[in-house]
């Protein structure tokens, strides 16, 4: 097997040497189709449901877009909370743009709007194909990065190409209308490392040449333009901290004075760069400047790695026999930092945010509920599960393990840093910092997969080219002496291996391919996970629009951002988390068992009397039950009911709880809430389920009382026969219950539910039986009540039921105005 091997090899590099342009051509067309097919993915949503915004975030990005097109491209400088345009976000206080988002992409989409929009297309369309714009560069500089960083193996690039083109963790954040920080940062970041790689191989070859000193510059300026895209420009700006510190260990040889001294020249020309991007600025305490800032520190840490090169190789010049310290040495003098680190953060004497904290494992250090209450901010295999992360790192099936693009990232970066030269060592070292980060953190998914897809389309590489000798055998080889010297069993286990990996990816791509398939752009799917699309939030947001101007709309944070620029009407909680305070009075207003405590909190966000709109929603089945009649039930997706606001309460909840002390220290009269109140567990037919009790909304969360309200004043504006139903029974301990189902003891604990029911029978409530029909505080403005339909625009009928989304809008009132 050694000699086909070694033929083959022939074969293939003869045909490179004589055919070299169409060698070019084919490596290019199979680029261009991976890149092709890449870009197809993502844009599956668009294409089976038209051109839409996907999730939240991207309607703030649009609305700064805009006004930068409309009042020029320095005018996103002025978007203060002085600025009444931005008075739109976070009512009454306004935001502090240039403090908390970042300008490179705004900037960008309003300036190149001007290139297209002769074709006619619309400002929002140009800004709802932004992800594809950054794929296309994206998996080019991937290519790239593979590429050189062996050395000039085509076949690394196309596997790491194919990585990212197909795999989950790459794709899902930049999916068409997903139009956010993260496509155009983590295009940046993929260049800084392309240009990296090409910066110490120009250094090696020739020293400190114009050549080197232009790519140092260029360099620096893509992780600038980084730090103006994204705030994962901090981890990878760390992550280089972090390889300079650990390169005398790892490339003793690259470790030189003059390298060091190159690699701190970037990270200060990065900083003098990013000195246009406040938001980054004031994350580093370098504007205004803080001596004891990040920045400071990120810079100063440099001085040990160079500290330590000037003893190893100049001790002479120093007046020194020998160095003072070697690689053990100064591997005790790096731990002695990390020790010494973690006793000050023990103490309290260094502090870290509690999102950094989170990211390195510091669990101890307090964060914030709303950070908690996001599902991606806890660790990867708490919220995945080891399973999910490998599929979501395009592992077609658990048995392919061995082949899965995340385990040949780790084996990878291994591999590079067994090779040991500085570029391999960098691209290395952030991928598993990066790792680390993500273990602790699921949202770090996507910066592991810069790095790590990149490695893993190296690896596979090098297993791949195990099938042929290398190149360089065949212009030494004269007496065929690798055939006699090499085992036929290197050559088996690496087509094994060839045939696996390709059979994985091209499996996982389907996946991929078909999970796009399904997916809907956001506010087409009602904010929920669901394959199906619904009209109701854009009949919601007209009804907005339709509000008197001035109006205030109440609504839970997660959907701040689409009802203020669609709807142009101010929320006081936009989408983002900048003031726990506020979000903890609006969890506490939707939570509220007493109506008179919703009037004192609306005082505190200083809502207008009679402008003011709560907004609240769910998904319901409707159950024909007759000529024009229905039951209503809310859906049951699993254990908790509700697809939207009703679990999202538990987190109104707990948010809202952490700032009642706060509160009350000021003299609010407000209360705590208690899940154990909120929610019981239901026992029926050996099913369990976790709910509002909708059977007795006597005392229950406005939330709930406003949802049922909703669907039951469907009777008048559909002049339909319509009732909720729920479940009732015999109320107990849920002691009792957790000894028979001990497995529900974590999520008992969890929740402090005190009580379950065991159900009996079923309660049906009429329009007459309205929770808010005697409220002299809640008057229904508009109820939107919209089916959902499949890909062929089918109602969705699911056991006997059709699938509706209910918005409601109630406008506040008081007493004398009722």
């Amino acid at each position: 097997m050694s000699e086909l091997s070694y033929r083959l090899g022939k074969t293939v590099y003869r045909f490179k040497a004589e055919h070299e342009k169409e060698f070019k051509l084919l490596v290019y067309g199979l680029l261009a189709l991976v890149i092709a097919l890449g870009v197809y993915i993502r844009a599956l949503p668009g294409i089976n449901f038209g051109l839409e915004l996907y999730e939240a975030d991207p309607f703030v990005v649009y609305w700064q877009a805009k006004y930068i097109y409309e009042h020029g491209l320095l005018s996103w400088y002025t978007l203060t909370p002085e600025n009444p345009a931005t008075h739109t976000f976070w009512y009454p206080w306004g935001r502090d743009f240039p403090h908390t988002e970042y300008p490179a992409l705004p900037m960008w989409e309003a300036l190149s709007y001007n290139l297209v929009k002769f074709t006619g297309v619309s400002f929002k369309d140009w800004c709802v194909v932004q992800p594809l714009i950054f794929t296309v560069l994206t998996i080019l500089f991937v290519y790239l990065t593979a590429y050189e960083l062996t050395r000039g193996s085509h076949l690394a690039g196309l596997l790491a190409a194919a990585f990212y083109a197909f795999v989950p963790a790459a794709t899902g954040r930049s999916i068409i209308g997903f139009s956010t920080k993260y496509g155009i940062g983590i295009m940046f970041s993929t260049l800084f490392f392309y240009l990296y790689v090409l910066f110490y191989k120009s250094y090696s070859a020739k020293g400190l040449s114009a050549k080197t000193l232009a790519l140092l510059v260029f360099t620096s300026l893509a992780l600038g333009l980084l730090g103006w895209s994204w705030g994962g420009f901090v981890y990878v700006l760390g992550g280089f901290v972090a390889y300079l510190l650990l390169l005398p260990l790892l490339s003793i040889k690259d470790a030189t004075p003059r390298f060091v001294l190159l690699n701190t020249a970037i990270l200060a020309l990065t900083m003098v760069i990013v000195l246009g991007s406040p938001a980054i600025t004031a994350m580093l305490q370098i504007m205004p400047f803080k001596l004891s800032g990040l920045g400071t520190l990120l810079l100063a840490s440099t001085l040990v790695p160079l500290l330590f090169s000037m003893q190893f190789y100049q001790y002479g010049l120093l007046g020194l026999r020998r160095p003072l310290l070697k690689r053990a040495g100064y591997f005790l003098v790096l731990l002695l930092f990390v020790v010494l680190g973690a006793a000050l953060v023990y103490i309290g004497r260094l502090d870290i945010p509690g999102r950094f904290a989170w990211i390195l494992g510091l669990r101890t250090i307090a964060s914030n509920p709303i950070f908690e209450s996001v599902e991606e901010h806890q660790p990867a295999l708490a919220v995945m599960g080891i399973s999910a992360i490998l599929r979501s790192w395009g592992t077609y099936s658990d048995w392919l393990f061995f082949v899965s693009p995340f385990i040949l990232a780790v084996l990878g970066a291994l591999y590079l840093l067994y090779k040991g030269t500085a570029d391999r060592v960098l691209v290395s070292v952030a991928f598993l910092l990066a790792v680390y980060a993500y273990m602790n953190a699921a949202y770090m998914e996507v910066t592991a997969a810069t790095t790590g897809l990149t490695i893993a389309g190296v690896f596979a590489g090098v297993i791949a080219s195990r099938l042929v000798p290398s190149e360089a055998v065949y212009a030494r080889d004269k007496k065929r002496m690798y055939v006699k010297k090499t085992s036929p069993e290197v050559f088996y286990a690496s087509l094994l291996l060839t045939l696996f990996m390709t059979a994985n990816i091209a499996l996982a791509g389907y996946n991929t391919y078909s999970q796009m398939n399904n997916v809907v752009p956001s506010i087409k799917a009602g904010y929920t996970s669901l394959p199906y699309w619904t009209d109701a939030w854009y009949k919601a947001i007209e009804v907005i629009r339709n509000t008197t101007p001035g109006s205030v709309i109440v609504a839970w944070w997660d959907y701040g951002y689409p009802i203020s620029v669609l709807g142009q009407r101010p929320t006081v909680a936009d989408g983002s988390t900048l003031n726990t305070t506020q979000i903890g009075v609006l969890g506490l207003t939707l939570t509220a068992q007493n109506d008179s405590e919703v009037l004192r909190l609306l005082e505190l966000l200083h809502t207008p009397v009679n402008s003011t709109y709560i907004l609240v929603f769910d998904v319901f089945n409707f159950r024909p039950s007759g000529n024009n009649s229905y039951m209503v039930t809310p859906v049951i997706p699993g254990l908790m009911v509700g697809l939207d606001d009703i679990p999202k309460s538990i987190w109104m909840i707990r948010i809202g709880d952490s700032i009642v002390g706060q509160l009350q220290s000021v003299g609010v009269n407000v209360s705590y809430r208690n899940l154990g109140d909120a929610f019981y567990l239901y026992l029926f037919q050996n099913n369990i389920v976790i709910s509002p009790r909708f059977d007795d909304l006597s005392n229950a969360p406005l939330l709930y009382r406003m949802l049922v309200d909703g669907v039951l004043h469907l009777n008048k504006q559909w002049n339909a026969n319509v009732t909720f139903t729920w479940y009732t029974g015999v109320a107990d301990s849920v002691s009792t219950l957790t000894s028979q189902y001990p497995q529900l003891s974590g999520v008992v604990e969890q929740l402090n539910l005190t009580t379950y029911i065991r159900v009996l029978s079923v309660k049906t409530l009429t329009y007459e039986q309205r929770p808010l029909a005697n409220s002299p505080y809640f008057r229904p403005y508009a109820i939107i009540a919209e089916p959902f339909y499949d890909k062929n625009g089918n109602k969705v009928f699911i056991n006997g039921a059709y699938l509706y989304e209910v918005i409601t809008v109630y406008q506040v009132v008081y007493p004398s105005q009722a």
